[in-house]
């Protein structure tokens, strides 16, 4: 196409939205440098970061450029209707976030440990225990708060480039944006994933891909709440197009790709499995580089390297220094990921030498077309062999390995109440596959895993090393979760591990499918297009969609009359043909995930928590430190130092000490010119001794999804949460109850 041409188009706002899906990863992965670096430093300011990060940017975008300098019209309108679905899908979750300020699981940990540093310039809390005395059993650290060698401090479990990065919104905006911030990291993990996916598949398939990944409950449920997973699918395939635009002599984008990709690092202590993909990326591209560029080869590697190793090592000294007890916990999880980075150190210098020492990639690219063909055929066939095997495993085996007595009560209890075979050690591993059957449908599955075979088989059968980040990257990180989740396997939490690259990786190739094949049907008579559009019609009653519903009736009768509509009306228009089996093809494909996602899709979890915790921080003064009683001692201390900015502490075991100890605490506070005040729910009208009526702090309604053991989440629980906050007097009772 000619510079001329007039279907191209160009201009600042043009390269600006066509560069996108490419710049917004790359900010992301500097500002979760620029914030994890202030918070190893024990100097984190939100602001600062943001400054530092923007200021980098504008040095990023000058070296790797705004990307396609001219589009035509045609790929600027799907760039931009992929900016609308970031956009429209931040927007509508982030209405929807979870509010979580308890501390039960990870997002309660994260989102806490957000609103602490919006005031605090470190993760290292003191918790000021202390001050509440002598009293035998005071407990400074809580659920998911571990305690760390100072004496009453305490630290958040797990990595803190989440919490990092959502500071920054908590400062700018407040705490209720912060909730949503999440969100609108999922949106542009959309963008992200359309960006990869355009030089994979093309434009249309690649936002295709998009609208079905962002229509699962998987996506929808973890971008609503603050969980890790969005961020690294951002992190991930942001890295992955950035190498897939890497070519010889460009090592910026090379570095830049490494610290993208690898900026997952400081996000998930599991994300370390990206390093094995990516030094082996590193190590093929310079072995197979020719004699006259291995200079020039040599140089991009090291760049890709020096750029992995930046987030990387923000990770490491952030698990070492303020999560030591959580990488303790870990660490022989965590040993294997380090034997196979060693392992992928070596395997790399071996291959390298082997390469530049032998006449090993003379013979390589000598091979006959035949023989590539053969090699190609057996490795995309292992792959859909190892994938029918991963999915009949339900039928074969029975895994069992859950050990934890805690998470041995909870599956007890989803199994009864699910009236399935009672056996708490299982852990569900053979079911991963079914697992994913349920949020994206079978045919997703099954086209995923065909079309990710298609992409072997080209990568070997072509030698195109422009593959090999992402199928490697599937392999390992992909692969191995769905051989060995690793997590309780109550849904919708254990899908979080499939969420960052199976889920995209199965919609991206699974559209790579269907575009081979209506390419096919280009090139046949109009009839096996028809036949096509039926098939696909036909599909939405089959066994997969069972319970069959009046919306799958009305799509089937739509379908065919579209089909009977296109055969008739077109008299064989090829390229109308191919529209309607494409629309029939989403159809198929996105009724079982509307389906699986549809009666939680629109309820919000939990919506209402920062309100009545907002309520507990303005009824106590500053002078105030608070003992929990009850259910909520364990989940609730730290939500009350972050958001209140005083000091909590409880009981092990919840329960509440006689008036002779709340006499010496309330002494002893006095000493630090401190009020005691005991907080607690209903039940602490049988516990607490008072001198006046009790009054209720807040009362709240909400809603939670229910989780499920034997099929995807589909119902609501309500809870009520009743408050009580009262001041301690000088005999031990309560003489004064806080009130709205």
């Amino acid at each position: 196409m000619s510079a001329d041409d007039p279907d191209l188009t160009s201009g600042p706002a043009v390269r600006l939205v066509a560069s996108l899906p490419v710049l917004v990863p790359v900010f992301v992965a500097l500002l979760t440098v620029s914030t994890m670096t202030l918070m190893l430093l024990e100097r984190y300011r939100g602001v600062v970061a943001l400054v530092i990060a923007a200021v980098l940017m504008v040095g990023a975008i000058r070296v790797v450029g705004l990307g396609e300098r001219r589009v035509t019209r045609k790929e600027l309108v799907v760039d931009v209707l992929a900016l609308l679905l970031a956009v429209g899908f931040a927007g509508v979750n982030a209405k929807l976030a979870t509010q979580d300020v308890v501390i039960s699981r990870d997002p309660g940990v994260y989102s806490v440990a957000s609103q602490w540093l919006v005031h605090h310039q470190s993760v290292d809390v003191d918790t000021m225990t202390r001050i509440f005395g002598p009293t035998r059993g005071l407990q400074a650290q809580s659920v998911g708060i571990g305690i760390r060698p100072e004496p009453d401090h305490v630290y958040f479990q797990g990595s803190h480039g989440l919490p990092a990065v959502l500071a920054v919104a908590g400062t700018v905006f407040g705490p209720r944006i912060m909730y949503g911030a999440n969100a609108v990291l999922g949106g542009f993990a959309l963008l992200a994933v359309y960006g990869f996916g355009r030089l994979l598949i093309g434009r249309w398939p690649a936002f295709a891909a998009s609208v079905l990944v962002g229509a699962t409950l998987p996506q929808l449920a973890f971008s609503r709440d603050t969980y890790t997973e969005p961020i690294s699918q951002l992190l991930l395939f942001g890295g992955l197009t950035l190498l897939m635009l890497a070519r010889r002599g460009r090592w910026p984008l090379w570095f830049f790709g490494g610290l993208v990709i690898a900026g997952s690092c400081v996000t998930r202590i599991d994300s370390f499995l990206v390093l094995p993909p990516v030094i082996a990326t590193g190590a093929l591209f310079l072995a197979f580089a020719p004699k006259g560029e291995r200079r020039a080869a040599g140089l991009d590697t090291a760049a890709l390297y020096v750029g992995v190793a930046i987030p990387a090592l923000l990770g490491y000294l952030d698990l070492r220094l303020f999560s030591a007890g959580y990488l303790h916990s870990l660490r022989a999880d965590f040993r294997r990921i380090e034997l196979l980075i060693v392992v992928a150190l070596i395997a790399a210098v071996v291959l390298v030498v082997v390469c530049w020492a032998t006449p090993l990639v003379g013979r390589l690219s000598g091979l006959r077309q035949v023989t590539r063909n053969r090699i190609a055929a057996v490795a995309g066939g292992s792959f859909v062999l190892l994938g029918a095997l991963l999915a009949v495993r339900p039928l074969l085996v029975t895994s069992h390995g859950l050990d934890d007595p805690g998470k041995q009560e909870y599956i007890k209890s989803l199994q009864l109440a699910e009236k399935v075979t009672v056996d708490p050690s299982r852990n569900y591993a053979e079911s991963t596959v079914t697992w994913l059957t349920w949020y994206l449908g079978p045919f997703l599955v099954i086209l995923g895993l065909l079309g990710l075979a298609v992409l072997i088989v080209r990568a070997v059968r072509r030698g195109d090393l422009s593959l090999t980040p992402f199928l490697l990257l599937f392999v390992v990180t992909g692969i191995g979760y769905l051989v060995k989740p690793s997590i309780t396997p109550d849904q919708i939490w254990a899908m979080r591990r499939f969420l960052p690259t199976v889920v995209p990786g199965l919609a991206l190739a699974t559209m790579l499918i269907v575009t081979l094949v209506l390419a096919w049907l280009r090139t046949r008579p109009p009839g096996w297009s028809i036949g096509a559009g039926l098939v696909a019609a036909l599909s939405l009653v089959s066994p997969a969609f069972r319970p069959v519903t009046a919306q799958h009736i009305v799509a089937v009768a739509v379908g065919l009359l579209l089909s009977a509509g296109v055969l008739f009306a077109v008299r064989g228009s090829r390229q109308l043909l191919s529209v309607g089996v494409a629309a029939l093809a989403m159809l198929a494909l996105a009724v079982p995930i509307a389906r699986t996602s549809r009666p939680l899709g629109t309820t919000a979890q939990g919506r209402g928590q920062l309100a009545e915790l907002q309520h507990v921080c303005v009824a106590l003064p500053p002078n105030a430190a608070v003992f929990l009683l009850g259910n909520i001692s364990r989940t609730l201390p730290m939500s009350l130092r972050a958001f209140c900015d005083v000091p909590a502490t409880w009981v092990d075991g919840g329960i509440p000490p006689g008036l002779s100890d709340l006499r010496a605490i309330r002494t002893a506070l006095h000493k630090s010119g401190k009020e005691l005040y005991l907080l607690g729910q209903g039940d602490i009208q049988q516990t607490v001794v008072s001198d006046v009526p009790f009054q209720i702090l807040s009362s709240r309604l909400y809603s939670i999804w229910v989780s499920t053991i034997s099929h995807a989440p589909r119902n609501v629980r309500p809870i009520e949460r009743d408050l009580y906050l009262g001041l301690v007097g000088p005999h031990g009772s309560v003489v004064r109850w806080l009130t709205p």
